[in-house]
């Protein structure tokens, strides 16, 4: 928070799922910040937070494309910041330090191990889509960047 009050507060939260919402509230009530959620996820959100929806494909504020993913909820989403020449990704794809890109664990991927093999399958066809467009950074919700080739990182790891 002393961060954002020295460096500008937010104008707006964009979620790349549901369950990303957890600081939202109090940046909200510090900043009177807007918060963008996927449609499918709205009646998951509280109510308190106001969140605005956005649908796959919309174009949400300075310029940031929402593209859907949906594998492990139907409200998945990435966003390519077109300003930053980044894209953001939810929980599907993550990298431990400056390791190589990866799944997170089967049983934090999925709730019946049967269904792991699928649902890596999906998130791969999602992420190759992902990487037919413009951008440079990874911006994973879990585990660090990759800067400059991300694009690229991601499309061989999704090939592999």
């Amino acid at each position: 928070m002393a961060w954002l009050k020295k460096h500008g507060p937010p104008e707006h939260i964009i979620l790349t799922n549901r369950l990303h919402s957890r600081h939202s509230a109090k940046l909200v009530a510090a900043f009177r910040c807007t918060v963008w959620a996927n449609r499918k996820g709205l009646l998951h959100l509280a109510p308190a937070l106001k969140a605005r929806p956005f649908d796959h494909g919309d174009t949400l504020p300075s310029g940031i494309r929402a593209v859907e993913i949906g594998v492990l909820c139907p409200d998945e989403s990435a966003v390519v910041i077109p300003r930053a020449r980044a894209a953001a990704v939810a929980d599907g794809v993550v990298r431990r330090g400056n390791g190589p890109l990866t799944f997170v664990s089967d049983p934090l991927l999925v709730d019946d191990p049967g269904d792991a093999p699928g649902v890596k399958r999906g998130l791969k066809a999602a992420y190759l889509k992902l990487a037919n467009q413009p951008w440079d950074h990874l911006l994973m919700a879990h585990g660090s960047p990759w800067v400059s080739d991300g694009r690229e990182a991601l499309s061989a790891w999704a090939r592999g």
